[in-house]
């Protein structure tokens, strides 16, 4: 067996699929994808609220009026929750570096 095939075979599965990395590597950067892709969804959702927000005119009942504040706040309330999940992410990131590290 030459060197070539030794190397081809750490670098492909047995099916000779092309490994891009270790399987924890990978999951690593699915969470680094995942944090990007929820801060991006979070970015464009707030922009496109506050567009259709600003484009509705204002009430002339008082109880619509209210309405449209109670739907801003409860809005609000939900996009404050888009950070914890970001650090949940990115503490499970570090957790399993930092559990590679105990393993051998």
């Amino acid at each position: 067996m030459s060197v070539t095939d030794k190397l081809m075979g750490a670098l492909t599965d047995d099916s000779g699929i092309p490994l891009a990395a270790s399987p924890d590597e990978r999951g690593q950067v699915g969470t680094v994808i995942s944090v990007v892709t929820i801060g991006v969804v979070a970015i464009i959702g707030i922009l496109i609220y506050s567009q259709v927000n600003g484009s509705l005119p204002t009430p002339d009942n008082q109880d619509l009026a209210n309405s449209s504040d109670s739907v801003t706040s409860g809005f609000g309330d939900a996009m404050n929750l888009v950070p914890v999940v970001l650090i949940v992410l990115i503490a499970s990131l570090v957790i399993a570096v930092v559990q590679r590290f105990g393993g051998a």
